[in-house]
């Protein structure tokens, strides 16, 4: 845990607090690139949240919010515009990355259940998709998929995670 808050835009920590049920958060690091940042914050109740911040997420966020019933994916809590960057706070999905240590899985299991998913994702009708060019035989694809983006639970999936690129 951190010994001072995160310097989250007042909204932002507003919309986590309101969620996790007040200022006692646990807050972690979870991922960083060269285009952005995510922290994962966890309340005493045990709830989680992960709050994403990047210099566009607005195709993101609506990509999550055309894909939420179509496939597994977090439900958005926020989204804001400050300190020159946007913020997006989620919900966390059940399951964890198909690279975990915990799942115990050989390369050909997740070589396997990987293929498998992803037969699926692509089989997703794909009808109204906004998102890319409607051409006949095109499929509706993740746009960054890999391990760390891939969760899974039970030997399932169970969520995917940054959808930024995701259409057709």
């Amino acid at each position: 845990m951190r010994s001072s808050p995160l310097p989250l835009p007042p909204q932002v920590r507003a919309t986590v607090e309101s969620v996790l049920g007040g200022s006692a958060i646990q807050e972690e690091f979870a991922w960083m690139s060269w285009a952005g940042t995510v922290w994962r914050l966890t309340g005493q109740a045990g709830g989680t949240m992960f709050v994403k911040r990047a210099a566009e997420l607005a195709g993101e966020r609506d990509r999550l919010a055309w894909l939420a019933g179509r496939w597994p994916v977090p439900k958005v809590a926020g989204f804001f515009h400050e300190f020159g960057d946007d913020w997006l706070v989620t919900y966390a999905v059940p399951g964890v990355p198909m690279h975990h240590t915990s799942l115990g899985w050989d390369p050909d299991r997740v070589a396997k259940t990987l293929g498998e998913i992803l037969r699926g994702l692509h089989s997703t009708e794909a009808a109204g998709c906004p998102f890319g060019v409607r051409k006949r035989g095109n499929v509706l694809v993740h746009g960054d998929y890999c391990l760390p983006n891939v969760l899974v639970q039970d030997g399932k999936l169970s969520g995917l995670v940054d959808v930024g690129q995701a259409g057709l």
